[in-house]
Protein backbone atom coordinates (compact mmCIF):
# COMPACT_ATOMS: atom_id res chain seq x y z
CA UNK A 1 0.00 0.00 0.00
CA UNK A 2 2.73 2.39 0.87
CA UNK A 3 4.53 1.81 -2.35
CA UNK A 4 1.42 2.53 -4.22
CA UNK A 5 1.20 5.56 -2.50
CA UNK A 6 5.21 6.29 -3.10
CA UNK A 7 4.34 6.04 -6.85
CA UNK A 8 1.02 8.14 -6.91
CA UNK A 9 2.94 10.97 -5.30
CA UNK A 10 6.10 10.47 -7.73
CA UNK A 11 3.44 10.82 -10.35
CA UNK A 12 1.95 13.69 -9.36
CA UNK A 13 5.29 15.89 -8.51
CA UNK A 14 6.50 15.04 -12.11
CA UNK A 15 3.19 16.52 -14.09
CA UNK A 16 3.12 19.32 -11.28
CA UNK A 17 6.86 19.89 -12.76
CA UNK A 18 5.87 19.97 -16.28
CA UNK A 19 2.77 22.16 -15.99
CA UNK A 20 4.92 24.77 -14.31
CA UNK A 21 8.03 24.31 -16.57
CA UNK A 22 4.93 24.58 -19.86
CA UNK A 23 3.69 27.82 -18.07
CA UNK A 24 7.12 29.41 -17.62
CA UNK A 25 8.19 28.39 -20.98
CA UNK A 26 8.51 31.39 -23.30
CA UNK A 27 5.68 31.67 -26.40
CA UNK A 28 7.63 30.51 -29.51
CA UNK A 29 7.11 30.24 -33.51
CA UNK A 30 6.60 26.89 -34.51
CA UNK A 31 6.74 27.70 -38.85
CA UNK A 32 6.14 30.65 -41.04
CA UNK A 33 5.56 30.17 -44.39
CA UNK A 34 6.70 31.52 -47.71
CA UNK A 35 10.29 30.69 -47.15
CA UNK A 36 13.16 31.04 -49.63
CA UNK A 37 12.85 31.53 -53.45
CA UNK A 38 9.26 30.63 -54.09
CA UNK A 39 8.76 28.69 -57.67
CA UNK A 40 5.58 30.60 -58.58
CA UNK A 41 4.07 34.59 -56.81
CA UNK A 42 0.77 32.00 -56.28
CA UNK A 43 3.15 30.99 -53.26
CA UNK A 44 3.05 33.92 -51.91
CA UNK A 45 -0.91 35.14 -52.03
CA UNK A 46 -0.74 34.41 -48.18
CA UNK A 47 2.14 34.41 -45.66
CA UNK A 48 1.01 32.15 -42.66
CA UNK A 49 3.17 32.24 -39.02
CA UNK A 50 2.13 29.94 -36.46
CA UNK A 51 2.59 30.16 -32.82
CA UNK A 52 3.16 27.53 -30.40
CA UNK A 53 -0.05 28.16 -28.17
CA UNK A 54 -3.75 30.56 -28.55
CA UNK A 55 -2.85 33.87 -29.72
CA UNK A 56 -6.74 34.75 -29.78
CA UNK A 57 -9.51 33.05 -27.57
CA UNK A 58 -11.02 30.33 -28.67
CA UNK A 59 -14.32 30.83 -30.48
CA UNK A 60 -14.04 34.65 -29.80
CA UNK A 61 -11.86 35.61 -33.22
CA UNK A 62 -12.04 39.34 -34.13
CA UNK A 63 -13.80 39.83 -37.60
CA UNK A 64 -11.21 42.87 -38.19
CA UNK A 65 -7.64 41.91 -37.00
CA UNK A 66 -4.96 43.82 -36.52
CA UNK A 67 -1.31 42.49 -35.52
CA UNK A 68 0.92 45.68 -34.51
CA UNK A 69 4.24 42.98 -33.90
CA UNK A 70 3.73 41.59 -37.95
CA UNK A 71 6.19 43.80 -40.61
CA UNK A 72 7.03 43.42 -43.68
CA UNK A 73 9.65 44.82 -45.56
CA UNK A 74 9.26 46.01 -48.62
CA UNK A 75 5.90 47.57 -47.28
CA UNK A 76 2.86 45.91 -48.66
CA UNK A 77 -0.54 46.53 -48.64
CA UNK A 78 -2.78 44.00 -47.35
CA UNK A 79 -5.00 42.23 -44.78
CA UNK A 80 -4.92 40.04 -41.93
CA UNK A 81 -6.85 37.08 -40.18
CA UNK A 82 -6.60 34.31 -37.72
CA UNK A 83 -6.95 31.06 -39.51
CA UNK A 84 -7.75 29.25 -35.63
CA UNK A 85 -6.51 30.58 -32.42
CA UNK A 86 -2.35 30.02 -33.57
CA UNK A 87 -1.97 31.09 -37.63
CA UNK A 88 -1.84 34.19 -38.07
CA UNK A 89 -2.98 34.90 -41.94
CA UNK A 90 -1.38 37.84 -43.96
CA UNK A 91 -2.99 38.41 -47.41
CA UNK A 92 -1.10 40.81 -49.93
CA UNK A 93 -3.94 42.82 -51.42
CA UNK A 94 -5.06 41.01 -55.01
CA UNK A 95 -5.06 45.02 -56.65
CA UNK A 96 -1.50 45.21 -55.79
CA UNK A 97 0.51 42.00 -56.70
CA UNK A 98 3.96 41.32 -55.36
CA UNK A 99 6.52 41.95 -58.36
CA UNK A 100 8.92 39.33 -59.31
CA UNK A 101 12.41 39.34 -57.82
CA UNK A 102 12.36 41.09 -54.54
CA UNK A 103 13.02 39.66 -51.00
CA UNK A 104 10.68 40.54 -48.70
CA UNK A 105 11.89 40.52 -44.64
CA UNK A 106 9.07 39.25 -42.33
CA UNK A 107 9.76 40.03 -38.70
CA UNK A 108 7.50 39.19 -35.73
CA UNK A 109 8.43 41.37 -32.81
CA UNK A 110 9.04 40.73 -28.95
CA UNK A 111 5.87 42.20 -27.94
CA UNK A 112 3.65 39.56 -29.43
CA UNK A 113 1.50 38.23 -26.65
CA UNK A 114 -0.74 35.28 -26.36
CA UNK A 115 -3.54 35.15 -24.23
CA UNK A 116 -1.72 33.62 -21.55
CA UNK A 117 0.29 36.67 -21.35
CA UNK A 118 3.67 34.59 -22.53
CA UNK A 119 5.50 36.85 -25.16
CA UNK A 120 8.49 35.98 -27.34
CA UNK A 121 11.99 35.90 -25.50
CA UNK A 122 12.88 37.74 -29.03
CA UNK A 123 12.20 38.89 -32.39
CA UNK A 124 11.47 36.22 -35.11
CA UNK A 125 12.13 36.76 -38.84
CA UNK A 126 12.14 34.70 -42.15
CA UNK A 127 12.28 36.03 -45.50
CA UNK A 128 11.18 34.49 -48.94
CA UNK A 129 12.09 35.66 -52.47
CA UNK A 130 9.86 36.01 -55.24
CA UNK A 131 10.75 34.22 -58.49
CA UNK A 132 14.21 35.31 -59.98
CA UNK A 133 14.58 35.41 -63.76
CA UNK A 134 14.55 31.17 -64.83
CA UNK A 135 15.38 29.79 -68.25
CA UNK A 136 12.16 28.00 -69.19
CA UNK A 137 13.04 27.01 -72.71
CA UNK A 138 15.48 27.23 -75.61
CA UNK A 139 14.24 26.00 -79.16
CA UNK A 140 16.62 26.93 -81.98
CA UNK A 141 17.15 26.34 -85.72
CA UNK A 142 19.67 27.39 -88.37
CA UNK A 143 18.61 30.34 -90.23
CA UNK A 144 17.34 29.35 -93.95
CA UNK A 145 17.76 25.90 -92.84
CA UNK A 146 21.13 25.55 -93.93
CA UNK A 147 24.28 24.27 -92.50
CA UNK A 148 26.53 26.79 -93.12
CA UNK A 149 24.50 29.23 -91.74
CA UNK A 150 24.43 31.05 -87.74
CA UNK A 151 21.96 29.29 -85.19
CA UNK A 152 18.78 31.12 -83.80
CA UNK A 153 18.30 30.57 -80.36
CA UNK A 154 14.94 31.65 -78.83
CA UNK A 155 15.02 31.83 -74.64
CA UNK A 156 11.99 31.75 -73.29
CA UNK A 157 11.92 33.01 -69.33
CA UNK A 158 9.34 32.65 -66.48
CA UNK A 159 9.03 36.38 -66.91
CA UNK A 160 10.11 39.46 -68.39
CA UNK A 161 13.43 40.79 -69.07
CA UNK A 162 15.44 43.14 -71.06
CA UNK A 163 17.22 41.35 -74.17
CA UNK A 164 20.36 43.70 -73.72
CA UNK A 165 20.51 42.23 -70.13
CA UNK A 166 20.43 38.67 -71.37
CA UNK A 167 22.74 39.37 -73.75
CA UNK A 168 24.88 40.77 -71.39
CA UNK A 169 24.88 37.82 -68.95
CA UNK A 170 25.18 34.98 -71.51
CA UNK A 171 27.81 32.98 -72.68
CA UNK A 172 27.87 29.70 -75.67
CA UNK A 173 30.76 27.12 -76.19
CA UNK A 174 30.89 23.81 -77.56
CA UNK A 175 30.65 21.17 -75.00
CA UNK A 176 32.51 18.28 -75.19
CA UNK A 177 31.14 14.82 -75.47
CA UNK A 178 31.17 11.68 -77.00
CA UNK A 179 30.95 10.93 -80.82
CA UNK A 180 29.62 8.05 -82.79
CA UNK A 181 32.86 7.40 -85.05
CA UNK A 182 31.88 6.36 -88.36
CA UNK A 183 34.37 3.74 -89.84
CA UNK A 184 35.08 2.02 -93.17
CA UNK A 185 35.94 -2.18 -92.80
CA UNK A 186 39.25 -3.42 -94.74
CA UNK A 187 37.45 -4.17 -98.07
CA UNK A 188 35.37 -1.07 -98.13
CA UNK A 189 38.41 1.04 -97.50
CA UNK A 190 40.16 -0.82 -100.47
CA UNK A 191 37.17 -0.24 -102.40
CA UNK A 192 36.65 3.09 -102.57
CA UNK A 193 40.57 4.06 -103.13
CA UNK A 194 43.17 6.06 -101.67
CA UNK A 195 41.89 9.42 -102.43
CA UNK A 196 38.26 9.15 -100.96
CA UNK A 197 39.47 7.00 -98.07
CA UNK A 198 41.24 10.45 -97.40
CA UNK A 199 39.14 12.46 -97.74
CA UNK A 200 37.04 10.56 -95.54
CA UNK A 201 39.47 10.04 -92.41
CA UNK A 202 39.71 14.15 -93.59
CA UNK A 203 36.58 14.75 -92.28
CA UNK A 204 36.38 12.49 -89.58
CA UNK A 205 39.35 13.77 -87.45
CA UNK A 206 37.57 17.47 -88.08
CA UNK A 207 34.22 16.32 -86.52
CA UNK A 208 35.90 14.67 -83.74
CA UNK A 209 37.72 17.84 -83.21
CA UNK A 210 34.42 19.52 -82.76
CA UNK A 211 33.57 16.92 -80.43
CA UNK A 212 36.27 17.48 -78.27
CA UNK A 213 36.13 21.27 -78.17
CA UNK A 214 35.03 23.71 -75.77
CA UNK A 215 35.87 27.21 -77.65
CA UNK A 216 33.69 30.02 -76.84
CA UNK A 217 30.86 30.97 -79.32
CA UNK A 218 30.21 34.39 -79.42
CA UNK A 219 26.53 35.22 -79.78
CA UNK A 220 24.55 38.85 -80.83
CA UNK A 221 21.07 39.71 -80.16
CA UNK A 222 19.14 38.30 -83.73
CA UNK A 223 17.66 41.44 -85.94
CA UNK A 224 15.51 38.97 -87.01
CA UNK A 225 13.96 35.54 -87.05
CA UNK A 226 10.90 33.09 -87.92
CA UNK A 227 8.27 35.57 -85.53
CA UNK A 228 5.08 32.88 -86.70
CA UNK A 229 6.93 29.90 -84.31
CA UNK A 230 8.45 32.16 -82.23
CA UNK A 231 5.77 35.50 -81.09
CA UNK A 232 7.85 38.46 -79.96
CA UNK A 233 6.92 38.71 -76.38
CA UNK A 234 8.59 40.44 -72.74
CA UNK A 235 9.41 37.03 -71.82
CA UNK A 236 11.22 35.83 -75.05
CA UNK A 237 14.79 36.77 -76.12
CA UNK A 238 16.40 35.58 -79.31
CA UNK A 239 20.05 35.19 -79.65
CA UNK A 240 22.02 34.26 -82.94
CA UNK A 241 25.80 32.82 -83.47
CA UNK A 242 28.01 35.40 -85.01
CA UNK A 243 28.62 32.67 -87.50
CA UNK A 244 27.88 29.35 -87.92
CA UNK A 245 28.72 26.82 -85.40
CA UNK A 246 30.05 23.58 -86.84
CA UNK A 247 27.70 20.57 -86.84
CA UNK A 248 27.91 17.63 -84.92
CA UNK A 249 28.67 20.53 -81.95
CA UNK A 250 27.05 20.76 -78.68
CA UNK A 251 26.29 24.33 -77.80
CA UNK A 252 26.30 24.95 -74.24
CA UNK A 253 24.22 28.45 -73.46
CA UNK A 254 25.07 29.53 -70.24
CA UNK A 255 23.11 32.70 -67.87
CA UNK A 256 25.02 33.54 -64.96
CA UNK A 257 23.66 34.55 -61.45
CA UNK A 258 23.88 37.81 -61.83
CA UNK A 259 21.01 38.49 -64.45
CA UNK A 260 18.76 41.02 -63.59
CA UNK A 261 14.96 41.08 -63.82
CA UNK A 262 12.50 43.82 -64.73
CA UNK A 263 10.70 43.48 -61.38
CA UNK A 264 12.95 43.54 -59.07
CA UNK A 265 16.68 43.62 -57.59
CA UNK A 266 16.76 39.90 -56.93
CA UNK A 267 18.92 37.79 -59.12
CA UNK A 268 18.74 33.45 -59.84
CA UNK A 269 20.71 32.10 -56.99
CA UNK A 270 23.12 29.89 -59.18
CA UNK A 271 23.90 29.96 -63.05
CA UNK A 272 21.19 28.55 -65.67
CA UNK A 273 22.57 26.23 -68.64
CA UNK A 274 20.71 24.63 -71.41
CA UNK A 275 22.94 22.46 -74.23
CA UNK A 276 21.86 23.05 -77.91
CA UNK A 277 22.57 19.63 -79.97
CA UNK A 278 23.55 20.74 -83.34
CA UNK A 279 22.75 19.40 -86.57
CA UNK A 280 25.34 16.12 -87.25
CA UNK A 281 27.45 16.09 -90.11
CA UNK A 282 26.53 14.31 -93.03
CA UNK A 283 28.50 10.55 -93.18
CA UNK A 284 26.59 6.94 -94.13
CA UNK A 285 27.50 4.88 -91.37
CA UNK A 286 26.84 1.70 -92.48
CA UNK A 287 24.95 -1.34 -93.00
CA UNK A 288 23.74 -2.96 -89.51
CA UNK A 289 24.81 -6.36 -91.11
CA UNK A 290 28.25 -6.70 -93.00
CA UNK A 291 29.23 -10.26 -92.73
CA UNK A 292 27.67 -13.89 -92.58
CA UNK A 293 24.05 -11.73 -92.80
CA UNK A 294 20.65 -13.34 -92.52
CA UNK A 295 19.42 -13.01 -96.44
CA UNK A 296 16.00 -12.85 -94.83
CA UNK A 297 16.98 -9.93 -92.42
CA UNK A 298 15.97 -6.13 -92.33
CA UNK A 299 19.43 -4.75 -92.82
CA UNK A 300 20.05 -1.13 -93.41
CA UNK A 301 22.73 1.67 -93.76
CA UNK A 302 21.97 4.33 -91.48
CA UNK A 303 22.54 8.06 -92.36
CA UNK A 304 23.77 10.70 -90.34
CA UNK A 305 21.33 13.35 -91.52
CA UNK A 306 17.98 13.23 -94.14
CA UNK A 307 18.51 13.30 -97.70
CA UNK A 308 15.56 12.96 -100.54
CA UNK A 309 15.40 9.32 -101.63
CA UNK A 310 15.11 10.62 -105.31
CA UNK A 311 18.86 11.90 -104.97
CA UNK A 312 19.89 9.44 -102.97
CA UNK A 313 18.86 6.90 -105.56
CA UNK A 314 20.87 8.74 -108.38
CA UNK A 315 23.89 8.80 -106.86
CA UNK A 316 23.65 4.73 -105.47
CA UNK A 317 25.27 1.80 -108.00
CA UNK A 318 25.44 -1.67 -106.93
CA UNK A 319 28.25 -4.19 -108.06
CA UNK A 320 27.77 -8.11 -107.38
CA UNK A 321 31.33 -9.14 -105.79
CA UNK A 322 30.39 -12.46 -104.68
CA UNK A 323 33.24 -13.65 -107.32
CA UNK A 324 35.85 -11.29 -107.22
CA UNK A 325 37.44 -12.01 -110.33
CA UNK A 326 34.15 -11.44 -112.57
CA UNK A 327 32.03 -8.99 -110.68
CA UNK A 328 28.69 -7.93 -112.36
CA UNK A 329 26.79 -4.74 -111.81
CA UNK A 330 23.13 -5.18 -110.17
CA UNK A 331 20.75 -3.47 -112.57
CA UNK A 332 17.51 -1.13 -111.12
CA UNK A 333 14.34 -2.79 -110.98
CA UNK A 334 12.65 -0.78 -113.85
CA UNK A 335 9.75 -0.27 -111.58
CA UNK A 336 10.92 -0.14 -107.93
CA UNK A 337 9.33 -2.11 -105.06
CA UNK A 338 7.15 -0.26 -103.03
CA UNK A 339 8.84 0.25 -99.75
CA UNK A 340 7.96 1.97 -96.25
CA UNK A 341 10.93 5.03 -97.49
CA UNK A 342 9.91 4.94 -100.82
CA UNK A 343 6.34 6.54 -99.71
CA UNK A 344 8.67 9.20 -97.65
CA UNK A 345 10.40 12.11 -99.72
CA UNK A 346 13.11 11.97 -96.95
CA UNK A 347 15.05 9.30 -95.58
CA UNK A 348 17.76 8.85 -92.90
CA UNK A 349 18.29 5.10 -93.80
CA UNK A 350 18.03 2.58 -96.41
CA UNK A 351 18.07 -0.88 -97.81
CA UNK A 352 18.75 -2.18 -101.28
CA UNK A 353 14.78 -2.20 -101.96
CA UNK A 354 14.91 1.54 -100.83
CA UNK A 355 17.09 2.19 -103.77
CA UNK A 356 15.52 0.47 -106.33
CA UNK A 357 17.30 -2.51 -106.33
CA UNK A 358 15.96 -6.29 -106.02
CA UNK A 359 16.01 -8.01 -102.68
CA UNK A 360 19.77 -9.10 -102.21
CA UNK A 361 19.84 -12.68 -102.64
CA UNK A 362 21.15 -15.32 -100.52
CA UNK A 363 24.88 -16.74 -100.92
CA UNK A 364 25.53 -13.31 -102.65
CA UNK A 365 28.03 -10.21 -102.16
CA UNK A 366 26.91 -6.80 -103.04
CA UNK A 367 28.92 -3.80 -102.58
CA UNK A 368 27.17 -0.19 -102.97
CA UNK A 369 28.53 2.97 -103.47
CA UNK A 370 26.84 6.21 -102.86
CA UNK A 371 28.79 9.14 -104.87
CA UNK A 372 30.52 11.99 -102.70
CA UNK A 373 28.81 14.58 -104.19
CA UNK A 374 25.16 13.56 -103.03
CA UNK A 375 23.22 16.25 -101.11
CA UNK A 376 21.47 16.53 -97.45
CA UNK A 377 18.69 18.19 -96.91
CA UNK A 378 20.66 21.21 -95.31
CA UNK A 379 22.85 21.43 -97.85
CA UNK A 380 25.75 19.70 -96.59
CA UNK A 381 27.68 16.99 -99.04
CA UNK A 382 28.77 13.86 -98.38
CA UNK A 383 32.21 14.75 -100.02
CA UNK A 384 33.84 11.78 -100.11
CA UNK A 385 32.07 8.22 -102.07
CA UNK A 386 31.22 6.00 -99.60
CA UNK A 387 30.99 2.22 -100.41
CA UNK A 388 29.27 -0.54 -98.28
CA UNK A 389 29.31 -4.46 -98.42
CA UNK A 390 27.32 -7.05 -97.32
CA UNK A 391 27.93 -10.65 -97.66
CA UNK A 392 24.58 -12.66 -97.21
CA UNK A 393 24.69 -16.43 -96.23
CA UNK A 394 22.04 -18.84 -97.19
CA UNK A 395 18.29 -17.97 -96.36
CA UNK A 396 16.93 -19.34 -93.11
CA UNK A 397 16.16 -23.17 -93.22
CA UNK A 398 12.30 -23.99 -92.02
CA UNK A 399 9.82 -26.77 -92.61
CA UNK A 400 6.26 -26.52 -91.86
CA UNK A 401 3.51 -29.07 -92.86
CA UNK A 402 0.58 -26.49 -94.59
CA UNK A 403 0.29 -23.24 -92.64
CA UNK A 404 1.03 -24.62 -89.60
CA UNK A 405 -2.06 -25.83 -87.93
CA UNK A 406 -5.49 -27.60 -88.73
CA UNK A 407 -6.63 -31.26 -89.71
CA UNK A 408 -6.05 -33.81 -92.21
CA UNK A 409 -8.18 -36.60 -92.68
CA UNK A 410 -6.62 -39.73 -94.13
CA UNK A 411 -8.53 -39.76 -97.11
CA UNK A 412 -7.85 -36.12 -97.85
CA UNK A 413 -4.59 -36.41 -99.78
CA UNK A 414 -0.98 -35.59 -99.54
CA UNK A 415 -0.20 -34.02 -96.16
CA UNK A 416 1.14 -30.78 -97.94
CA UNK A 417 4.74 -30.03 -96.44
CA UNK A 418 7.19 -27.25 -97.01
CA UNK A 419 10.75 -26.79 -96.56
CA UNK A 420 14.09 -24.91 -97.12
CA UNK A 421 17.46 -26.07 -96.64
CA UNK A 422 16.87 -28.88 -94.59
CA UNK A 423 18.16 -32.02 -95.75
CA UNK A 424 16.01 -34.36 -93.92
CA UNK A 425 13.19 -34.00 -91.63
CA UNK A 426 11.67 -35.97 -88.95
CA UNK A 427 8.20 -35.85 -86.69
Amino acid sequence: MQTTLRWIWILVCVVTASTSRAQQAPLSIVNAQPAGEIAALAQAAEIRVRFSEAMVPIGRIPDEVTAPFFSIRPAVAGSFRWAGPTILVFTPDAKTPLPNATRYDVTIDASATAVSGRKLSRGYTFTFTTPTVRLLQTQWYRVNGRYDQPAILALRFNQAVRPADVLAHAAARYERHEWERPGLTATERARVGAADAARFDAKVLATAAVAASQAPIPLLLAADWDKRRFVPAPNLVVLQTVSAPATDGWLRLALDARLPAVEGRATPPAEQSHVVYLDRTFFVHGFYCHNECDADGYNTARLATEVRLDALRRAATVRDITNRVQESAVRPLATPRETFRSRQETVRSFTFEDLGFDRQAPARTWAVTIDGGLPAIDGQTLGYAWTGVVENWHDRAFASFGDGHGVWETGGGALPFHARNFTEVRQ
